[in-house]
């Protein structure tokens, strides 16, 4: 092979391989809303949790179930993120609405006088849970949807801008559910052992112990590498052909 094809398919490399570090996805759904649960011999647990893109102030959601098939216990919401305070001394929202049967509504949101733009953003960022007793032995059938009170905007910006209750921007995403004791994503966590740890029990990679973190390199530090890997294997070409 010529010196100058070689030359061309080393460069040809490196350019792909910038290409994939500076890369980044299209953009999907500002709000993604998803719940993970277990069921017990009598009793169904169920988390539910949110993937934010942008920073938001506000949530609010629906969780439908047949009541015949199941009886609420208890609904609590995640205080320690979602209130209205200085962080030390805070004021949560309203407790979730379990009045109408068939149906739990959280309502929710933060604000932090010390921040008061800061948001709450990331994934898998917790919401509420709900414990329901087993009516029938059945595996149950629940679903999120939009919440329905007149005048409220469920998800809302830190630069104030509404996202809305559904479509392209708000996605309300599955219910899974998984028997208590099986590894059903074979990582060595049984599923009740995940779900109290707020992990996915149905990817194996989430799990409730995390592995020592190895450093990585940050882009910058990644384009530089591969331009040095470049420059040196055009330099060992060179030598070999001179040989």
């Amino acid at each position: 092979m010529r010196e100058s094809t070689i030359h061309k398919v080393i460069t040809f490399i490196c350019l792909i391989s910038c290409v994939f570090i500076f890369w980044k996805p299209v953009h999907g759904a500002d709000v993604n809303l998803y719940a993970e649960g277990i069921y017990l011999e009598n009793e169904v647990w169920v988390s539910v949790y949110a993937d934010f893109t942008p920073c938001v102030i506000s949530f609010g959601f629906t969780l439908h179930y047949d009541p015949l098939e199941l009886l609420v216990i208890e609904a609590t919401k995640n205080e320690d993120l979602w209130y209205f305070g200085d962080g030390t001394v805070t004021y949560p929202y309203k407790d979730p609405d379990i009045s109408i049967i068939g149906q739990v509504t959280f309502v929710g949101g933060k604000l932090d006088i010390n921040d008061p733009l800061a948001g709450v953003c990331g994934n898998r960022v917790f919401l509420g849970k709900i414990k329901f007793q087993k009516i029938i032995q059945v595996i149950p059938t629940i679903v999120l949807e939009p919440t329905q009170i007149l005048g409220f905007e469920s998800f809302v910006t830190t630069a104030g801008l509404p996202l809305g209750n559904g479509g392209d921007s708000v996605i309300f995403g599955s219910v899974s559910l998984y028997n208590e004791s099986r590894d059903d994503d074979q990582d060595g966590f049984t599923n009740i052992e995940e779900y109290n740890a707020q992990t996915d029990p149905g990817d194996r990679n989430s799990y409730p112990v995390t592995p020592p973190a190895i450093p990585a390199l940050n882009m910058y530090g990644l384009f530089i590498f591969f331009i040095i890997i470049c420059i040196w294997s055009i330099h060992m070409v060179r030598k070999k052909i001179q040989l």
